[in-house]
This record gives structure tokens, sequence and C-alpha cells, in this order.
């Protein structure tokens, strides 16, 4: 929305924005959400939560330095052409995919040393974009520390339960249940990394709960009651330091 008043009010009203939205603030230039489009999300968000997960808890105790990542970008080109090709995508394909990965970062040799555990929590662009955080991933991970931080099933499901709470019924309806597949596959996925010796923040709605008492769970606008959630979990999984990372307008 605020894109396109600056740009009307520079004179650019003709320009086009091409988002990704459905509040109708694009003028119909806006990329259609597709179900084929959703399959592929929900799938990229799934394996690349999983993905997240083993590299930031692999690399600081990593034998050969860089395996972790070298690893990370392996996998990051396979599972971008299984995307490309609308491939492997189906639920026990994705689980399966989850367990190949787990099973390849068990293999990478590690050194008994020590690491920081640190929780990064905040909005969702600065917390996962580079850009946004001045590359504040590298940093932690140089320092050395354990990364600890959630990932996008749980924003997305963060944003299905709120989209639950508004609008019409029928999208409402549809909010429900994406929620629910979604939720069902983030269970089995943070079992395996769990099974695997990994540490993850629990399932959405047992996190959603861990925020009763330090947030309204009514909020449905930005990232409501998930900063707070995301915290209180990460400190009862014994994260003693907990960075949250805010854009300006926050």
């Amino acid at each position: 929305r605020l894109v396109r008043k600056v740009s009307d009010r520079e004179g650019f009203s003709r320009v086009a924005l091409l988002d990704l939205n459905d509040g109708g603030i694009d003028r119909a230039t806006g990329l259609p959400i597709t179900l084929r489009m959703v399959r592929r999300s929900l799938a990229a968000a799934v394996l690349g939560d999983t993905l997240a997960v083993l590299r930031n808890q692999t690399r600081p105790y990593e034998a050969v330095p860089g395996a972790a990542q070298a690893l990370w970008q392996t996998w990051t080109e396979r599972l971008g052409a299984d995307l490309g090709r609308d491939r492997n995508l189906s639920r026990r394909r994705l689980l399966a995919r989850c367990r190949e990965m787990t099973a390849d970062f068990r293999r990478l040799k590690t050194v008994d040393r020590p690491a920081q555990r640190v929780a990064v929590v905040g909005e969702i662009y600065t917390k996962y974009c580079r850009l946004g955080n001045w590359d504040l991933m590298e940093y932690l991970a140089a320092e050395p520390c354990e990364i600890a931080v959630g990932g996008i099933t749980w924003y997305a499901l963060y944003y299905m339960d709120t989209h639950t709470l508004k609008g019409p019924p029928p999208l409402r309806r549809i909010y429900r249940l994406l929620a629910r597949y979604l939720t069902g596959i983030q269970r089995e996925m943070l079992g395996i990394l769990k099974e695997a010796g990994f540490v993850t923040l629990p399932p959405f709605p047992e996190l959603k709960r861990s925020a009763a008492g330090y947030a309204p769970l009514r909020v449905t606008v930005a990232d409501g009651w998930l900063i707070t959630a995301e915290a209180a979990a990460w400190a009862s999984l014994g994260c003693r330091k907990i960075l949250c990372v805010q854009p300006f307008a926050c």
C-alpha cells in the first residue's frame, strides 16, 4: 500500500506494481494465486525450514570448515530443481526428502566445541532477509553461535490462523483447511528432526498455547503474538540470549 501511494504521489501512477496479495492493492497487476503456486509454496516452506535447522545446528560443530554450508548449497540446488519441475511435492515425498536431508547432515563429521545458542525472533522481513538484517545470520555463525530461528511454516500457519478470525466465511474455511494440512506436515517434519537430535520450536498449536498470558491471541495484524510466542518457546528450550529484530516502523 505504501509503495502504491508513494508512486502515485511522485507521478508514476501508470507504473504497474507486480506483487502477491489478496487485498486488491495492485490494480489488476498482481500475480494470480493458483493452486499450483500454493502447493509449491507450502512445499518450499517445509523443505526450507528443515534445511535451515540442519545447517544452523550443524555448522558450529563441523569438523571441516564450510562442510555444512556446502551440503546446504547442494540440497538447495537439488530442491530448487524439484520445485521448478513440480517433482517430489506430495506429502509422502516431502517427508522422505526431510529424512534424506537429515541423514546427510547427521553423517557430517562434528567435534565437541563451545558455542553460544542465540535465538532470533522478530518481523518476518528483518528476521529472514540478509539485506534487512545486515547479514545477521552470517555474523552470528562466525562468532560461532548456534542459531535458533523459527521457520516459514510457523509464520504461514500464524497468518492462516489470524485469517480464520476475519474476512468472509468461505475464505475462512479455505484458511482452516490449509492450516490443517500444513500443521500435519509440520508435526511430522519436526518429529523427523527431533528423532535425529535436533532442537526446534514446538508445532504451531503448541507454540500458540505457549503465548497465552504473554500476548493477546486474537491480535490479527502484522506479527501479533507470534514474536512473543517464539521468544517464550526458545527461552523454555534453554536459549538465554534472544534477539528481537524489527524494522523502523514496528
